[in-house]
């Protein structure tokens, strides 16, 4: 009977550890999303200053005085949509090499989560810095005046309450607008931005902002 006893309680231990994992797993995999499609309240300069660190501590190479970033966001949600077609010709543009300025991807995902999706899809980029878990950079974005972005409209379905709209509209508020990039300088001036989202290929402003960064060769790859 005492064996019986025991046998039933590592039983009993071992699934309540399998299903703390697993609820642990859930936990993390929420939290990864949730920095997919919402901002953090977190200052600019908070934001800026782990961008340096970031771009330091892998590029040391990359920080010149007067330099410009072509700063493009992506994730793995945006990827086959617009994501991927847009960094294979940002990457070709960064192999022609500009001293005026470097091209960097930045995601929230964690490295290893990163590598192993552009893996799967079989993208690789051999040009650019790329820069992972960069959820304070990307919020601090939003918190930066310089940086302008089109209110999504928002649309309610006729039975829903006035108190879950007000929470819909807390939600909208802190929600991401992808696809996103921006060009900054190095003392982390935003000297570009669009204020709606548009295929960075079709963007004609964005296109004539990199005619004063960029020899006529590196254009002509977006052309």
């Amino acid at each position: 009977m005492k064996r019986l006893l025991i046998c039933f309680l590592i039983i009993s231990v071992g699934f309540n550890i399998y299903f703390l994992i697993r609820k642990a797993g859930r936990i993390q995999k929420e939290k990864e999303q949730h920095k997919l499609h919402y901002f953090k309240d977190i200052t600019y300069e908070e934001g800026y200053k782990h961008f340096s660190d970031q771009l330091v501590k892998k590029y040391p190479e990359a920080i010149i005085n007067n330099n410009h970033y072509i700063i493009y966001m992506w994730d793995s949600i945006m990827f086959d949509f617009f994501n991927k077609d847009e960094m294979k010709a940002l990457d070709s543009m960064a192999s022609i090499g500009n001293y005026k300025q470097e091209y960097v991807f930045a995601t929230e995902m964690e490295e290893k989560a990163s590598e192993n999706f552009l893996k799967r899809n079989k993208a690789e980029f051999k040009n650019v810095k790329m820069l992972y878990d960069m959820d304070d950079y990307i919020s601090g974005l939003y918190h930066n005046p310089d940086v302008k972005f089109t209110k999504p409209k928002q649309f309610f379905a006729k039975n829903t309450s006035e108190e879950n709209k007000e929470k819909l509209r807390k939600e909208f508020s802190t929600w991401k607008k992808k696809p996103f990039y921006i060009i900054m300088d190095s003392k982390g001036k935003i000297s570009f931005n669009k204020g709606k989202s548009i295929s960075i290929l079709k963007d004609s402003l964005f296109l004539k902002k990199l005619t004063t960064l960029s020899t006529a060769k590196t254009r002509e790859i977006l052309n």
